[in-house]
């Protein structure tokens, strides 16, 4: 058996070509969802479940504050942020209040 399950060499190796243009195919941003639009899309259904009007500001408040970390690091997408990165974010904190 080859790559992908695939039985015959010419056959896997034609897919693995497919795969690897594909990958290198511009529109693939087209499909990976941008940290702006995550936020935009979070507080849009925070407002739609009528969450308070607090909440909602530490929404807001909290992607402000993860915008600017992703930015300072050069992440665009939602795809980008793993455990370690968050865990990064989280510890930049400051303790006590984040000024507005």
């Amino acid at each position: 058996m080859f790559a992908l399950g695939e039985l015959d060499w010419e056959t896997a190796q034609k897919r693995v070509r497919e795969m690897e243009a594909a990958a290198d195919d511009p529109k693939i941003d087209e499909v990976r969802i941008s940290l702006a639009d995550a936020s935009e899309k979070f507080l849009t259904d925070a407002e739609a479940r009528q969450l308070s009007e607090a909440t909602i500001y530490k929404y807001t408040l909290l992607f402000k504050r993860l915008k600017e970390f992703a930015q300072s690091r050069g992440i665009k997408f939602l795809d980008e942020l793993d455990v370690d990165t968050l865990g990064a974010f989280r510890s930049s904190w400051k303790l006590g209040r984040w000024p507005v």
